[in-house]
């Protein structure tokens, strides 16, 4: 056992310990209201045209306890201009306060809790590999007390979990040796497929992986050979990842709804809405706005 191992382990799980502490704490953000009562619908019915915007894996995770609990859904609640609409959220709100909300609620957060946890494990392993065990620790220290995982690492949203299994492709993708395994292949597509299926800004990574593939072809000795090898890891990659995302839906609705889900993102997005900073609207905002923002915010 490596040096390291227990301060790592200790570490997690003292990420994990903060994080399962404050699920019952905290009240339901406003996404959490769509994305609970989407991801039982879609256990039960196979219905996925609500909350469309947003892939299933993630909502499919953390409506799996609920499955258990079977809490009272009506399906009157399901009017089609009303829950596949900008009024999504009435339909999470009579789901979750006309059952028992904290139970729901903190059901529903663990299996988000293991995710930041996935994405805890990965970091450590990979600034370990790259740099050595204090580097793994370091980073891992980095993670575990983070104010933005540890706000968000426990909620029902697509965030940290894009964010986990993004480091967790890149890390299988750095990881991968010459030649390239299939084993390898298949695990990064895996990851790559759950990257995409958590959020809909996953569908960049397959042409990010692409182009470090290429990179990496083009610093190797034998470039032509290197360049074959990567091109055919890439099609093994691609198509495990898109075999998964379907999988998410149950193969249930066209390969073609999850582009469908992606063109829809800001559907229920008010144009004409005016932006806010710093005690002033405006209707088209500051080029330096999230910028402003960021800086505040972390």
């Amino acid at each position: 056992m490596k040096r390291e191992t227990l301060p790592a382990a200790l570490l997690i799980a003292a990420f994990w310990i903060q994080l399962v502490m404050a699920a019952p704490r905290l009240s339901a953000t406003s996404d959490e209201l769509p994305h609970l009562v989407a991801g039982y619908i879609y256990w039960k019915t196979q219905d996925f045209t609500i909350n469309f915007e947003h892939p299933p894996l993630v909502k499919l995770i953390a409506a799996a306890p609920l499955l258990y609990l079977e809490p009272k859904f009506d399906n009157n609640w399901m009017i089609s201009d009303t829950a596949r609409g900008a009024q999504e959220w009435d339909v999470g709100f009579r789901f979750l306060y006309e059952n028992n909300a904290d139970q729901l609620l903190l059901w529903a957060r663990l299996p988000m809790t293991l995710l930041a946890v996935l994405g805890a494990v990965v970091t450590f392993l990979w600034a370990r590999d790259m740099f050595g065990g204090g580097a793994g620790l370091f980073a891992l220290s980095l993670y575990a007390f983070s104010p933005n995982l540890l706000a968000h690492g426990m909620l029902i949203t697509t965030d940290v979990p894009l964010a986990s299994f993004t480091v967790l492709t890149f890390y299988l993708f750095w990881r991968q040796k010459t030649p390239v395994s299939w084993s390898g292949s298949v695990a990064l597509g895996l990851a790559l497929g759950a990257a995409m299926s958590s959020k809909f800004s996953g569908v960049f990574l397959p042409l990010i992986i692409s182009v470090l593939a290429a990179a990496r072809a083009w610093n190797s000795q034998d470039r032509y050979r290197q360049l074959v090898a990567e091109t055919k890891a890439l099609l093994v990659t691609g198509s495990i990842a898109f075999l998964f995302i379907p999988a998410t839906y149950f193969f249930s609705v066209s390969p073609l709804f999850y582009f469908v889900g992606a063109g829809s993102v800001n559907m229920n997005h008010d144009r004409n809405a005016l932006y806010f900073l710093f005690g002033q609207f405006r209707p088209n905002g500051w080029w330096y706005y999230f910028l402003l923002a960021f800086l505040v915010k972390a």
